[in-house]
Formats: structure tokens, C-alpha cells, sequence
């Protein structure tokens, strides 16, 4: 990732996340003799993020390398931003690393990794380690093809509204629970002369995240037409709930409640205009929150929106930051040790003083209280985020579509339709097996 957050180059979603910084803390794991003699405290690991290490990673292995300085970590020559999306399956086909991260165990991911045969199983390493004390058991099960261990999610990813809570403030203080009220909330904040809510479509469209949480609020958790009941049962795309969040956003965009650039500016964009002050609601990823503390200290906070019909808010939230270790990696057990370091030790304290919202449970009090109220902490029920579950060609049709139902295009049914068609000609054709994860 790690390039400025607000720099004017493209970046892309996974972009946005690797920027966040870091703090220093410290903490080392101490096994039984039979198990600490299987852990390396020498080794070379050449490791590789989404266009490279940036700087909460560039504390993590800082750190490590002290903690631990018989492993020397070097940083993979590969360039995400060069090679494109697919960087990392390239990265480890060539065998130039022995970490790195492939995104998320989703079905766009994870599946076409191990049908190449790139990955080796963690299973030996999570035994070890003991990583399912740490990590939470949703992030082990979606991970998890034919039985085993493929990947590891180090972070969680919720999308929601981030807001400034001295606005909120002026409109009563309260997050609104329902349509309506979401509604008249939007429209207040117009009358203030500010843009009420947005996010950026061009290049990656981000549309898609204001969808899930009404999607979300408006289907629930895993009811008929949820989200869970589309990607895990016999719901469909053009069921209900999913056509009336696409014109909900439809009728927002229509009433001027939504930013009438949102199809011409990008994600950094849309964010600058929120630290600014011009957006109220600049509806992003969890990913953004370390920027957040830098900029605007305590005076910010995260909403899920509400979906029409006046549903309550229902959050959204998905494994990312899934680490793989290659089967053609030099130096696994190294990779695996340091691994363990961003799960249980001194990599997983930084990371979590820093805001980010991870998978493991090590150092969670000490997260900051803009996570501690998320569903991944409070336990409350949440439903899934949809990326990544999408195979390519259903990613498209959903994600580009909303942006040409916003510009005219498409009707929200029709957009429906085509998202419905591409998914399951993705199911029949791609081999997607769903039956692991039901």
C-alpha cells in the first residue's frame, strides 16, 4: 500500500489499508520446551503487501527484527502496483516470496490460489502456535478448503460512514436507526451547505460499500434475501432486499443527498473532501481509521447506515489481510514465525494501538474506542461483506453496475438482473464450491 492516503496517485481499496501507521509495544511468546525447539530463531524471509510494507508494517517488522534478529526480513522486489491485481498469485508462482498477503479467503481469492496449487497448509504452523486461541473462529473456518488451513486473516474490514462527531453533535448527537431518519439526517446537513454523503466510483468503484450496508440493514443478518442467504443459500441478487438498497442509493443520488461528483472522483478524493470538512459522510472501510486518529485525533466515528424501509443498521463485516505462505517458499518456518509475531506478539500490539481492527483477540484492550464497537469485539451479530465472495466476472457486474445505475444506464432491476445472470454463470462455470463454507 504505502503510498500518502490523500496522495493524487490511484490507489487502490487494499491501498487504503496498508497505509495506516503504527506504535511500538512489546510482547514475545514462550511455549514448552518440545515446541519452542520447532521454532526458528534464524532464517531469511523475503515478505511482500500490497505495494509494499507501508508504514504499520514498516514498524511491525522493525520490531520483529529486534525481537528477533536472527531471522533477517527483506522486502519482496515484486511491484503490486506494476504487475496488477493479481500481483500476489504472480509474486508466488515465480518464487519470490515466502509470505505475503492474497487478500482475503473469499471465493475471488483464495479458490483460483489453490486450484493453481500455489499454497501450503498452516495447519502444521497453527498447531504450533496455537493460532486458533488468537484468531477468531470465523476468520479459521472460511479459511479453511477440504479440511485444511490455506490462509490466515490478520484483519477484520467492516465498511461504514465515517463521520466527525463534532457535526453529529450539532444535529442531536445521535447515529440514525432507521430510513427515515436517515433521510431527514441527510437532508439537514444539505441545508448546512455541506455534501451529505459519498465515496469515489472511478477507478475502483466504491458505490459498492454504500450497497452492502443498506443491502445489509434492509435484509438483515441471514434472513431470505440477506446477503448470507445470496452468497450461502437460494437467495438471489434480484430478491427484494438487494434491488431496494440499489434504489435507495438511487433515490439519495436523485435527491441530492449524495455527492454529484461521486461517479468522477475516486476514493482519496472523496476522503480529502471528508477531513476537510465539504463531505459529512464519507461512506470507506475500517482500513481508513489510522488516518482518522492522525487527523482528526478524537472528533470522528463510524456509522453502518440504515437500508429503506426503515430497518435498523446492520454491519457488514469481512476477513482481509489473509497471509499465505507459498509451496515454493525458501524459508516457511521463518515466514510462520513472523506470522506468529502479527498474531500474538509485539507485530499484533502495534497494529492494534494503531487502530486497526484485527482478527486476533491479543491486545484487544487495547484497541482504540472506535473498534471496540464494532460487531468483530461486541459480539453483535453482523452480516457478510460481500467482496471477494464475488468470482471476477459477478464482481464486475456488481461493482461497475451501480456506477451506471447512478449515470442512467441501468434501472435498479436491471442491475439486479445482470449481477443475478453473471453469479450464476460464475457458480456453473468456475467450479465455485460453496459447500465448506455452508
Amino acid at each position: 500500500m504505502k503510498k500518502n492516503y490523500l496522495s493524487n496517485k490511484k490507489l487502490t481499496r487494499r491501498n487504503m489499508m496498508k497505509l495506516m501507521g503504527a506504535t511500538a509495544g512489546a510482547s514475545m511468546i514462550t511455549l514448552p520446551g518440545n515446541l519452542s525447539a520447532n521454532i526458528p530463531n534464524s532464517g531469511k524471509l523475503r515478505f511482500q503487501i500490497e505495494t509494499g510494507p507501508g508504514t504499520d508494517f514498516l514498524k511491525v517488522v522493525e520490531e520483529f527484527r529486534k525481537d528477533v534478529p536472527g531471522i533477517k526480513v527483506e522486502y519482496s522486489q515484486v511491484d503490486p502496483g506494476a504487475v496488477g491485481p493479481h500481483w500476489a498469485r504472480n509474486a508466488m508462482r515465480n518464487g519470490v516470496v515466502d509470505l505475503t498477503s492474497n487478500e482475503s479467503p473469499k471465493f475471488f481469492f483464495l479458490d483460483p490460489v489453490l486450484e493453481m496449487d500455489l499454497l501450503a497448509p498452516l495447519d502444521e504452523y497453527s498447531e504450533l502456535y496455537n493460532w486458533e486461541k488468537f484468531i477468531h473462529p470465523n476468520a479459521i473456518k472460511v479459511s479453511r478448503r477440504n479440511g485444511k488451513l490455506w490462509t490466515l486473516p490478520l484483519y477484520y474490514e467492516v465498511t461504514g460512514a465515517v463521520y466527525k462527531k463534532s457535526l453529529l453533535k450539532k444535529l442531536g448527537g445521535k447515529e440514525p436507526q432507521n430510513w427515515n431518519d436517515f433521510v431527514d439526517m441527510l437532508k439537514e446537513i444539505k441545508s448546512m451547505g455541506i455534501i451529505p454523503y459519498g465515496t469515489g466510483q472511478r477507478g475502483f468503484g466504491f458505490i459498492m460499500m454504500m450497497h452492502y450496508q443498506m443491502w445489509a440493514s434492509t435484509g438483515g443478518v441471514s434472513g431470505k434475501g440477506s446477503i448470507t442467504d445470496v452468497i450461502f443459500g437460494n437467495g438471489k441478487f434480484t430478491d427484494e432486499p438487494c434491488v431496494k438498497a440499489a434504489q435507495g442509493i438511487l433515490d439519495l443520488f436523485n435527491m441530492g443527498l449524495i455527492d454529484q461528483d461521486i461517479l468522477s472522483i475516486d476514493l482519496t478524493n472523496s476522503a480529502e473532501r471528508f477531513f476537510k470538512g465539504d463531505l459529512a459522510l464519507h461512506s470507506t472501510g475500517t482500513w481508513v481509521f489510522p488516518e482518522c486518529q492522525r487527523r482528526l485525533g478524537d472528533d470522528w466515528d463510524m456509522m453502518t447506515v440504515p437500508g429503506p424501509g426503515g430497518n435498523k443498521p446492520v454491519w457488514c463485516l469481512g476477513e482481509t489481510e489473509a497471509f499465505v505462505i507459498p509451496k515454493n517458499a525458501k524459508d516457511p518456518k521463518a515466514a510462520a514465525r513472523f506470522l506468529d509475531y502479527c498474531v500474538q506478539g509485539n507485530g499484533a500490539k502495534i497494529l492494534v494501538e494503531s487502530g486497526n481492527l484485527l482478527s486476533t483477540s491479543a491486545f484487544s484492550h487495547l484497541a482504540i474506542p472506535q473498534v471496540k464497537k464494532l460487531p468483530i469485539v461486541t459480539g453483535e451479530p453482523s452480516s457478510l461483506l460481500i467482496f471477494g465472495w464475488l468470482p471476477e466476472p459477478s464482481q464486475d457486474a456488481y461493482q461497475q453496475g451501480l456506477g451506471g445505475m447512478l449515470g442512467g444506464r441501468l434501472t435498479p432491476e436491471q442491475w439486479a438482473e445482470n449481477v443475478q445472470k453473471a453469479w450464476e454463470q460464475d457458480l456453473e462455470t468456475l467450479n465455485v464450491n460453496r459447500s465448506d463454507l455452508l
